[in-house]
């Protein structure tokens, strides 16, 4: 019950603690020549449902604007 139960999330914690070791999140955005080395450096501390967000944002304002994004971020991590 505890790993199929949604208040328990149970099934996050066992991918974000056993099953993410030895899935290869950094080998597929390393492949893809699409993104610039700051962008591809916030897509691999994502999970897997905002990587997949961020690409549709990027598909659809461009590269820069997601590059403007993380600055801004960057911005006002700085401030606090």
């Amino acid at each position: 019950m505890w790993l199929v139960l949604p208040m328990f999330n149970g099934a996050a914690y066992i991918y974000e603690n056993i099953v993410r070791k030895y899935v290869r999140i950094g080998d597929y955005l390393s492949s893809n020549n699409n993104y610039l080395e700051s962008q591809r450096k916030v897509l691999e501390m994502m999970s897997l449902d905002a990587r997949k967000s961020v690409e549709r944002y990027i598909r659809r304002f461009g590269p820069d604007a997601f590059d403007k994004v993380i600055k801004v971020a960057e911005r006002e991590a700085r401030r606090r």
